[in-house]
């Protein structure tokens, strides 16, 4: 499965969550189900099954960031 994919799923439903119930609480992430391509926010430690995923709230919010080209990799770097 291919992780960019799962956490670009986890933020569409965090943020639609945060749209449709304008809860202030903190949830710890979200748990997505690769298969129907669906989840749910979790505010305790969830039980996983075979299908699913659990995406931090702290990967949800953080921006990947990759170089743009080689001149911005940092020294030292391979190819």
């Amino acid at each position: 499965m291919d992780s960019r994919r799962l956490i670009a799923l986890a933020r569409r439903i965090y943020f639609r969550f945060l749209s449709d119930s304008g809860q202030q609480l903190e949830p710890m992430g979200v748990v997505v189900n690769e298969r129907l391509d669906e989840g749910r926010v979790v505010f305790e430690s969830p039980t996983l099954l075979l299908q699913e995923h659990f995406i931090s709230i702290d990967l949800i919010g953080r921006r990947l960031k990759r170089p743009r080209s080689w001149r911005d990799r940092p020294r030292g770097s391979g190819l």
